[in-house]
């Protein structure tokens, strides 16, 4: 069996953004997903209110369970119950717009982990996707990266 090294993708093969960068990218995400949700016909409450209710989404469960994006926007703009199914991922793609304009793939990262797959190693790739986001966009991203064809965990 052939020996797996696991990768975090945020900061350790792409960077994002730091802990004190995040307060920005919330709030330009929270602003693509309501504009978002908008284009869809849905309304949304007042920027005040938006800001009260992601500040008081603004945290992470204490016993470390996901808290879903979907979820989380839901409440913070009241429409769980009126948005369908299939328009949640192109909302929490929305929000996750502004983090993945900022990203810059390390300029050694394709060429150490090729190094590591001619060395015979298997590569997996795993994150902790903000805010409980989707993980079919990071899978995207990892493919904008050309990270999926290098990874196979």
């Amino acid at each position: 069996m052939r020996p797996v090294l696991l990768f975090d993708l945020g900061d350790t093969l792409v960077q994002y953004y730091r802990r004190e960068e995040f307060p920005p990218l919330l709030r330009a995400g929270i602003y693509a997903a309501k504009e978002t949700l908008e284009r869809l016909g849905h309304d949304s409450p007042s920027d005040s209110e938006i800001e009260r209710d992601v500040a008081a989404e603004n945290y992470e469960a204490k016993n470390s369970r996901v808290r879903p994006l979907h979820k989380r926007l839901g409440r913070i703009f009241a429409v769980a119950p009126c948005v369908s199914e299939e328009e949640w991922l192109p909302i929490c793609r929305a929000f996750l717009a502004p983090i993945f304009s900022i990203a810059k793939i390390y300029e050694d990262t394709l060429l150490a982990l090729d190094a590591y797959l001619a060395d015979g190693y298997r590569v997996g790739i795993l994150s902790n996707c903000p805010w409980g986001s989707p993980s079919e966009p990071w899978f995207e991203e990892l493919r904008r990266h050309g990270l999926s064809t290098r990874c196979e965990v």
